[in-house]
């Protein structure tokens, strides 16, 4: 049996199914996804360095929600 299947079969067990949740949570707060924080502290600077450093100009971007616009600001600090 590959590595790959044998993975498969250890992570989809219900319990192995929690913990890969739970480690994803401690992950995002790592980042600091979500933690409504500053957009250079908070994971997003980062998401936006790679959609500039991988997609093609003209860009198209919906910053919906935004309350003062740091996070559009992020787009044209460059």
């Amino acid at each position: 049996m590959g590595a790959k299947k044998i993975l498969l079969w250890i992570v989809k067990s219900k319990n192995a199914q929690k913990l890969l949740e739970k480690l994803s949570i401690r992950s995002h707060y790592l980042m600091g996804i979500g933690s409504g924080g500053s957009v250079a502290y908070s994971g997003e600077k980062v998401a936006v360095d790679q959609m500039i450093k991988n997609a093609h100009r003209p860009y198209v971007f919906f910053d919906i929600g935004c309350n003062k616009g740091q996070y559009l600001k992020l787009f044209f600090r460059k």
